[in-house]
């Protein structure tokens, strides 16, 4: 596949209010329903926490009220990698991609799925 050409237009503000916190902007993020951003940052807060399982948990929530919550499913899939869920992680990278076929960390995420799955079903890590 030829590289491809895109062209973005960024502008940007700077924020206001005193009480505004410095953040990484994710485009990602623009139509994502605030009910569902507010799932998803609960469960960031759970994974830094170590919390796997409530960081499931919350995530489902934010796909039951945004299906379409491409970044959602990626890390859902990453908890349940973490949970050692190997099966659940494979089914959400795989949502992800249906959302965003060519979503790069969903993609790298699923092979490294697959690969630990491989490693499993071998019985141990292959030596050559």
């Amino acid at each position: 596949m030829p590289p491809q050409t895109y062209y973005l237009s960024i502008r940007l503000e700077t924020k206001r209010r005193a009480e505004a916190k410095p953040g990484v902007l994710n485009a990602e993020f623009v139509n994502v329903p605030k009910p569902a951003l507010v799932h998803y940052d609960k469960a960031v807060e759970h994974a830094r926490k170590g919390d796997h399982p409530g960081a499931v948990e919350e995530l489902k929530l934010a796909i039951k009220e945004y299906p379409s919550f491409m970044l959602a499913f990626n890390e859902l899939g990453v908890q349940y990698l973490k949970l050692n869920q190997l099966e659940n992680a494979d089914e959400a990278f795989r949502g992800a991609l249906k959302i965003t076929p060519d979503a790069f960390a969903a993609l790298i995420n699923r092979g490294i799925a697959k690969f630990h799955d491989e490693t499993v079903w071998r019985g141990g890590t292959d030596s050559s």
